[in-house]
């Protein structure tokens, strides 16, 4: 799955805002990668990715790369480390 819309000029993490669960990983993901990756809430994120249905931000975290790429839930995670 792609969007239409990749981000640039890194790849980004978008995770819900108000999961508290979210928020730990997040802050794990900051400290292991820094600013390679740029992280941003659904809430904020959403309305720059209109091809992606705001339902799935609800769902599961998401990484997106430069070419548009998209993965979702656990592989959000996995592919955000590597």
């Amino acid at each position: 799955m792609k969007t239409n819309i990749p981000p640039f000029p890194k790849p980004v993490l978008i995770w819900d805002g108000e999961c508290e669960f979210c928020a730990f990983w997040v802050i794990f993901w900051k400290e292991k990668l820094g600013s390679a990756i740029e992280y941003r809430t659904f809430q904020d994120a959403a309305q720059d990715f209109p091809d992606i249905n705001k339902r799935e931000f609800l769902v599961a975290s998401h990484f997106i790369e430069t070419d548009g790429s998209i993965y979702k839930g656990a592989r959000s995670a996995y592919r955000s480390l590597y």
